[in-house]
């Protein structure tokens, strides 16, 4: 029921508040970019729209081929080389080439001569001539062979290719590298090369004369526009959500880095439902936007015509939501990485492009025929970034649609063009593969990642329930008779990495970067005792420790200044206790440790008996927070404030109408329930702090100078609030007004330069210090 109540409001936040009621003019055009490209696309699909009924190719009477001169498109002056140049191959090529036939030998100078000539002109040679088995004497062959050398740079016939990339429906076009080169070229030679044996044998010199037909082909439609447009589906798709991954990334990364996330944490949120519910809000807008586009891809715009006639619609929204999963984990990656907004706006912005780019610009450009060429291997490993898994995807459906049958669940294993070296199936596969592994690059990362705010996971903190397993196995006499423990493997690799670094915390370092440096390293045994136990007042003997720490440090990165320097400190239940010092004491930094907002450098914290570092899901269940900055939504109102807070936490509170008065009334918000956070005072927010804290009927409450910004009249009002619930909830508070610790605090612990000078009542300090 938890996990349900807590998705629901965070649903309700990011899609019902943010999305629908605060910014809706934004959601109207971030989802109606795709559908208006969907639209372009199905106008364009209009515009070249298949024929219906094309006319079928019969047999008809051959008819008579006709003569032309053979085409070349590149240097017609250049020389044509020819070998060998016998009286015979003269002749021919002479009769062919005209003036610019030029005979060698052989073939080793006409190759000699080919690499002088690419050296003086950039174009070349465009063709070399090698005649086969011609007579030593001169005298013609009876059997007409010859090799046709190529510049390949100027011509690209494809013969490697059985069956062209994209197959249309209808007959195959004719090619006219063909008509206007090879065939005239083929008539010229072979129509020579009769002249002369007639010639040797003194027959007339008759042309032959050449008949040819086309094979018959059944109707069908003539749709030669598809490939170009089924080019740009993926492109279209990819490109219309440039408005909306940058302003979904923007939103998660503010929330972090404003706190808010971690304020969430604190409230009770689990990661789990968090990651959920802000995956389902960005998810949710690409599926019904995905959705509603292959609904127009299927509305045919003509007979026979739309944008994916034949593929199975099943199939495609299948690949569709794969797409928008793949897409939105990716894009949260950037959100773990980066704290600032604006650094990962731009770099998730560029990663998106990159993703769709990559197959597009460098693997299968627009306007080149490299698809063939392609490997496996670089087609699935590139099917792993989102845009360049659903580019092959819809590489692949365009085939199976431009042979009329399309893509559907059971050609799935099937190659879409004859010698492919990848299937549909497979694309679809890698597509699956990368939602698991950016899934768990988002687990892993956002539980080890040091650089945001929390407390982060030992790298290895996954392998702690296998390394407590062996912990129990190799203990005791099993331990010392072990041969598995006194291997040299154990010694050298699992006991270095594993045993070592993940055996329980004694209170002594820390995880992560925050480490002690040599120069800070003083005091680190068990805790130093304060040198004048005279300044200390010893607990009453009925209290009930709540909050224990015990010799925390805190050293920063980058600086050898102890923030919080060896500070031990009880905090007892059913009372106030004030932590007091001059801006930079260290307070604000200790309450952080207090909360995990980011962790020690060394010793130890406890709430409720649950320590922070370890236990930090426990220990933040029963406290409320009021920051010592404002951690607020901007666009939620103070009810929907205290609302959304309510919801995070399992409360006792009958209905969260009542509460929500009764928190309003406590804090003097009744009148701005419905004002936004950001337009409130100062001091307002400072109060809505405060409420979010006492939400949930929260048992511990964490207040890091809540009165700070207040008018007098509203500080001492807050007083009062305070005062009425010491007895009933334990109450940490931190202040640099000693008139306000006096009025409020049951023990004031006194703060400087990270260390913990005294502590006790008002009245024993007073005593003590003989004020």
């Amino acid at each position: 029921m938890a996990f349900l109540r807590q998705l629901r409001v965070i649903l309700w936040k990011n899609i019902v508040v943010y999305s629908f009621k605060r910014h809706y003019v934004l959601t109207f055009f971030t989802m109606a970019i795709p559908l208006l490209l969907s639209g372009v696309l199905l106008y364009l699909r209009s515009l070249g729209m298949s024929t219906a009924g094309g006319e079928p190719i019969v047999r008809k009477n051959a008819t008579i081929y006709q003569e032309f001169t053979p085409q070349f498109t590149h240097d017609i002056e250049a020389p044509i080389p020819y070998a060998p140049n016998t009286k015979y191959g003269k002749s021919l090529m002479e009769a062919v080439f005209k003036e610019k036939a030029k005979g060698f030998p052989s073939e080793e100078q006409v190759d000699a001569f080919i690499a002088q000539q690419s050296i003086k002109s950039y174009f070349g040679t465009s063709l070399a001539v090698l005649l086969n088995g011609v007579p030593p004497d001169g005298s013609a062959p009876v059997n007409l062979n010859y090799t046709l050398r190529f510049n390949l740079s100027h011509y690209d016939f494809k013969t490697g290719d059985r069956f062209p990339t994209f197959k249309n429906p209808g007959p195959r076009q004719e090619d006219r590298w063909y008509t206007e080169l090879m065939w005239g070229l083929q008539d010229h030679m072979f129509t020579e090369h009769v002249k002369l044996v007639k010639a040797d044998k003194g027959l007339p010199k008759d042309k032959p004369v050449i008949k040819m037909h086309r094979f018959p082909y059944p109707e069908y439609n003539d749709d030669s526009k598809f490939d170009l447009i089924s080019r740009l589906i993926s492109m279209f798709v990819v490109y219309s959500y440039l408005v909306f991954s940058p302003i979904y990334v923007r939103r998660v990364i503010s929330e972090k880095s404003s706190r808010v996330r971690e304020l969430m944490r604190m409230m009770g949120l689990s990661d789990w439902v968090y990651w959920i519910g802000t995956f389902a809000s960005g998810f949710l807008v690409l599926a019904v936007t995905l959705t509603i586009s292959l609904i127009l891809f299927k509305i045919p715009v003509a007979p026979m015509a739309a944008v994916l006639l034949y593929s199975d619609f099943s199939l495609l929204l299948f690949i569709c939501l794969i797409y928008a999963t793949a897409s939105i984990l990716f894009l949260l990656l950037f959100t773990v990485i980066f704290n600032s907004a604006v650094v990962g706006v731009i770099f998730s912005t560029v990663g998106w492009v990159i993703s769709y780019s990559l197959p597009t610009t460098l693997l299968d450009p627009l306007g080149e025929d490299r698809y063939m060429g392609i490997s496996r291997t670089a087609k699935l490993a590139t099917s792993l970034l989102p845009n360049s898994g659903l580019y092959w995807a819809f590489r692949l459906i365009s085939f199976f649609e431009g042979q009329g049958m399309g893509a559907n669940w059971g050609n799935l294993a099937t190659v879409a063009v004859p010698a492919d070296n990848v299937t549909l199936g497979a694309i679809v596969l890698m597509m699956l593969a990368s939602v698991l592994i950016y899934a768990l690059l988002l687990w892993y990362l956002d539980n080890v990642w040091p650089f945001q705010y929390g407390i982060p996971k030992h790298p290895f903190f996954f392998l702690q329930a296998l390394c407590a397993l062996c912990r129990v196995m190799l203990s005791g006499r099993y331990r010392r008779k072990s041969a598995f423990y006194k291997s040299r493997w154990w010694r050298r690799h699992f006991y270095r990495i594993f045993w070592k670094c993940l055996k329980p915390r004694n209170g002594k370092k820390s995880y992560w970067y925050t480490a002690v440096t040599p120069d800070a390293e003083r005091d680190m045994g068990d805790g130093a005792e304060p040198s004048n136990k005279s300044v200390f007042e010893p607990p009453p003997p009925d209290a009930r420790t709540t909050i224990s720490l015990s010799h925390v440090t805190k050293v920063f990165r980058g600086s050898n200044k102890r923030a919080v320097d060896d500070l031990s400190l009880q905090i007892y239940g059913g009372q106030l206790t004030v932590l007091l010092g001059h801006n930079g004491a260290g307070k604000t930094t200790t309450m952080n440790i207090i909360t995990g907002l980011f962790p020690p450098s060394c010793g130890q914290v406890h709430i409720n008996g649950y320590d922070i570092l370890t236990q930090t899901k426990k220990a933040r269940e029963s406290f409320g927070l009021c920051p010592q900055h404002n951690v607020l939504f901007d666009e939620l109102t103070v009810e929907e404030h205290l609302y959304f807070f309510y919801s995070l936490k399992e409360s006792s509170a009958v209905t969260w109408q009542a509460h929500v008065n009764d928190v309003l009334a406590s804090v003097d918000l009744s009148d701005k329930r419905h004002s936004l956070a950001k337009d409130l005072s100062g001091g307002m927010k400072r109060k809505l702090s405060l409420g979010n804290s006492m939400i949930g009927d929260s048992k511990i409450l964490i207040l890091d100078e809540p009165t700070a910004g207040m008018d007098p009249q509203a500080r001492r009002a807050v007083w009062t609030l305070l005062q009425n619930l010491r007895r009933s909830k334990t109450i940490l508070l931190t202040t640099h007004y000693m008139e306000e610790a006096d009025a409020l605090g049951d023990r004031i612990a006194f703060v400087a330069n990270g260390r913990l000078q005294c502590c006790g009542s008002p009245l024993f300090l007073k005593k003590r210090y003989g004020m």
